[in-house]
């Protein structure tokens, strides 16, 4: 039992994130009953900072370690067929080539032209109306940029976003330094600014109302 629960402590004690330093002393680090305690048993508090720094190489170690496995388990699924094929991607990808994917942040179909089109959508790729608009985008090959932005769900927008959008709202979209909301009327202006692959219905048809 005694050995099975040093295995259990020295396992929590290497996974575990190490405890704040305090170079200042152990009253701002312990609680003060425990300080009290720990110098009427006679221990160091330069022993227990040692401890803790030792601790954090083995943690700095096992990370270095798992870092050089995961590089060399890359290395091998590079060299299979599939894996060649995902890299290949992550480098068309990179370029704004390639099929469309989440994590693209620029997309070019025509390299003669330029990139007028800053599209804002959520980072899940979950948003409905995001992923109307993304379609639309794609299917007009209209070069542009992206820049994800997180749901409320998942906390605070980024003041950079919210100072050209007040209201947060996803998707927007800046065309020529001109910022739009609304994901009907985006794709209306969309459509009118880049006739030459038409999606939508005529503005005075009953379809489109």
């Amino acid at each position: 039992r005694r050995a099975a629960s040093f295995a259990v402590a020295v396992h929590v004690a290497v996974l575990s994130p190490p405890p704040r330093l305090d170079v200042a002393g152990a009253a701002n680090t312990w609680p003060p009953q425990r300080c009290r305690s720990a110098r009427r048993a006679g221990t160091s508090v330069t022993a227990k900072s040692s401890m803790r720094r030792l601790v954090t190489a083995v943690q700095l170690g096992m990370a270095a370690s798992l870092s050089a496995q995961r590089a060399q388990l890359l290395d091998k699924l590079k060299a299979t067929p599939a894996g060649a094929s995902i890299s290949q991607e992550f480098a068309l990808r990179a370029e704004g080539k390639g099929s469309p994917h989440r994590a693209s942040l620029k997309r070019i179909f025509d390299e003669q032209k330029p990139t007028r089109v800053t599209f804002y959508r959520d980072s899940a790729a979950w948003c409905p109306y995001c992923q109307k608009l993304w379609m639309l985008l794609e299917e007009k090959q209209i070069n542009y940029d992206v820049q994800l932005i997180n749901m409320r769900s998942y906390g605070e927008k980024p003041q950079s976003f919210t100072s050209k959008v007040p209201g947060g709202f996803l998707p927007a979209l800046e065309l020529d330094g001109q910022m739009w909301t609304e994901s009907l009327d985006i794709m209306a202006m969309l459509d009118d600014t880049f006739p030459e692959v038409p999606t939508l219905p005529p503005r005075d048809s009953d379809e489109f109302q």
